[in-house]
């Protein structure tokens, strides 16, 4: 995940719905929870 892309957007973004981010990262599923997965915090 391009953690920047995700900055990004939290940035840009006033709504933060999954499809909001599609412009700003490649993925289907929920940023943070991508973000979660890729610190370690969770494991799938």
């Amino acid at each position: 995940m391009d953690l920047r892309g995700v900055l990004k957007a939290y940035k840009d973004l006033t709504d933060f719905k999954t499809e909001n981010f599609r412009p700003y990262l490649p993925r289907k599923h929920s940023p943070a929870l991508g973000l979660l997965f890729h610190l370690g915090l969770l494991e799938k």
